[in-house]
C-alpha cells in the first residue's frame, strides 16, 4: 500500500476526507509513528538487514545506524585479513568494557570482546543522511560544499557513497564516516569528522534522479546530539584490516511522498491504519471511544501477524530426519518451550 492510499483510507475512518480538523502533516505523522511502533512490536523477518564493511587496523569504534537498539539486533562476524576462520566477538556490558580496557589481551592481540556506548554530545560532529523512498534504478549526484560527485547508484551502499563523497578535493578519507544503508532498504548517514569535527558544515544537496529522494541534517555540527547512535568499541584497538557483516533489524523507511510504499507486508497494513487513526482521534478527545475501537483493532491485526511470524514449518531447517520440525501453530507458550526447552528444564 502507497502513502496516498493509506492517507485517504485514515481519513475516511475519521470521516474527514479532505484536510480540516486534522492537517495532511498530522496524518502522515501519524502514520508513520504507527509504522515505526509495529515495527517494534516484533523482531518481524522483513526488517532484517545484513550489511558489510572492512575496518582498517588500529580502528577502535564502529558506528552503526542511529535509531538501532542494541537490544532488538546484534549478530556480528568477521574476518581478519590473512586469516580464514571467522572470528564472532563476545559482547559485554560498558562497565565490563571499561575494565578490560587496560587488562584485556590475547596472544594474536586480536580483540574477541566489544560493547555499545553512545555518542557523546559535546562538541557533536554533523550528521547528514540520505533516504530513497523509491525505486533504486537510475543514478544521482551528491553536491557538498559547491563540488559534485561522480553519479552514484540509487542503490548504494555506505561504501559507494563514501568513495564518491572522499573523490571530493574538498574531504579527505578522515573527513567522512559513512554507515547505515544501502538506499532503498535503509538510510545512509554521513558523519563528518576530521578537519571538519565539530564543524556546522553546508548540507549536502542532491541532482540526478532525484525522485523521493532526501537529504535531512540530524546533528548540526557543535551542537548536541539528539541521537542514540550505538557504537561497537573493540577491546584491544584492530591490529588488521577486519572485513565484518553484521545483521540488525533496521527501522521502517520514512514516508514522505504519496508514492512511498508502507514498510509492512499488505496483510497487516490494517493494523499500522488502526495505529495511526486511534493516534488522531486523541486530537478531538482523550478518552475517545473511537480511539479506543481503532486500538482494538491494531492489537487484533498485531496479534496475527505475531502468531504468522511464530509458525514453524517443515523447511525452516532446525533439525534434520526424525526430529524435523513440522507445521506448527501454537500459543506464545508452547513457541517460548519449542525453542528454548533446554534453558527451561
Amino acid at each position: 500500500m502507497d502513502t496516498t492510499t493509506a492517507v485517504e483510507e485514515i481519513r475516511a475512518r475519521l470521516g474527514e476526507l479532505v484536510p480540516d480538523f486534522w492537517t495532511a502533516a498530522e496524518v502522515l505523522r501519524a502514520l508513520n509513528s504507527a509504522c515505526t511502533r509495529f515495527a517494534m512490536a516484533e523482531k518481524w523477518e522483513w526488517l532484517w538487514t545484513v550489511a558489510s564493511d572492512t575496518l582498517t587496523a588500529g580502528t577502535t569504534t564502529m558506528y552503526l545506524q542511529p535509531g538501532v537498539s542494541p537490544n532488538r539486533q546484534f549478530l556480528l562476524e568477521g574476518t581478519f585479513s590473512g586469516d580464514t576462520r571467522p572470528r564472532h566477538p563476545r559482547r559485554v556490558t560498558p562497565p565490563e568494557g571499561v575494565a578490560l580496557r587496560s587488562r584485556y589481551y590475547t596472544p594474536g592481540n586480536d580483540p574477541m570482546v566489544y560493547f555499545f556506548v553512545s555518542q557523546p554530545d559535546e562538541g557533536a560532529n554533523e550528521i547528514q543522511h540520505l533516504v530513497n523512498g523509491g525505486s533504486t534504478s537510475g543514478t544521482f549526484t551528491i553536491t557538498f560544499d559547491g563540488q559534485t560527485t561522480a553519479v552514484i547508484s540509487r542503490g548504494a551502499t555506505a561504501a559507494d557513497i563514501r568513495d564518491a563523497l572522499v573523490a571530493l578535493s574538498n574531504l579527505g578519507p578522515a573527513d567522512v564516516r559513512v554507515y547505515g544503508g544501502p538506499l532503498g532498504t535503509g538510510a545512509v548517514y554521513v558523519e563528518f569528522r576530521g578537519v571538519l569535527a565539530g564543524v556546522n558544515v553546508p548540507a549536502m544537496t542532491l541532482g540526478g534522479t532525484t525522485t523521493s529522494m532526501t537529504v535531512t541534517t540530524d546533528t548540526a555540527g557543535g551542537s548536541p546530539s539528539q541521537l542514540w547512535s550505538p557504537v561497537i568499541e573493540f577491546l584491544p584497538e584492530l591490529t588488521r584490516d577486519f572485513d565484518i557483516t553484521y545483521t540488525y533489524l533496521r527501522l521502517p523507511r520514512v514516508l514522505s511522498a504519496g508514492s512511498d510504499v508502507l514498510d509492512v507486508p499488505d496483510e497487516y497494513t490494517d493494523a499500522v491504519l488502526a495505529k495511526a487513526t486511534a493516534r488522531l482521534w486523541l486530537k478531538e478527545l482523550r478518552d475517545s471511544v473511537k480511539a479506543q475501537e481503532q486500538e482494538l483493532e491494531y492489537m487484533r491485526v498485531l496479534d496475527d501477524a505475531k502468531r504468522d511470524q511464530r509458525k514453524l514449518v517443515a523447511d525452516e531447517g532446525f533439525a534434520w530426519g526424525k526430529d524435523e520440525p513440522q507445521d506448527f501453530l501454537g500459543s506464545d507458550s508452547d513457541f517460548t518451550y519449542r525453542h528454548f526447552s533446554g534453558p527451561l528444564g
